[in-house]
């Protein structure tokens, strides 16, 4: 699902609000010292990054973190966010 967010989310490759919903967790990776985790909380999606060449279980740190509404908006802006910690 594109969100016209251009290269972020070709960047990302996030998937639509229903997975976030189903209260499935989403990690990715870019370059392999930019990690990141989205995730459901139960009313917010919860934006994390690192930046270690390790699994999110193994990391020593998340250097950032941030919640948006669980909406398609909010998916939205979560992945704006990554992109400007980019």
């Amino acid at each position: 699902m594109k969100r016209n967010l251009d290269k972020a989310d070709e960047l990302f490759d996030i998937p639509a609000i229903d997975f976030f919903v189903s209260k499935n967790d989403y990690l990715g990776s870019c370059n392999r010292k930019f990690r990141y985790k989205l995730s459901n909380t139960g009313e917010t999606i919860k934006a994390e990054i690192w930046r270690e060449d390790l699994c999110y279980e193994k990391a020593t740190v998340t250097e950032e973190k941030d919640d948006f509404p669980l909406t398609p908006e909010g998916l939205t802006e979560s992945i704006k966010w990554l992109f400007a910690q980019y």
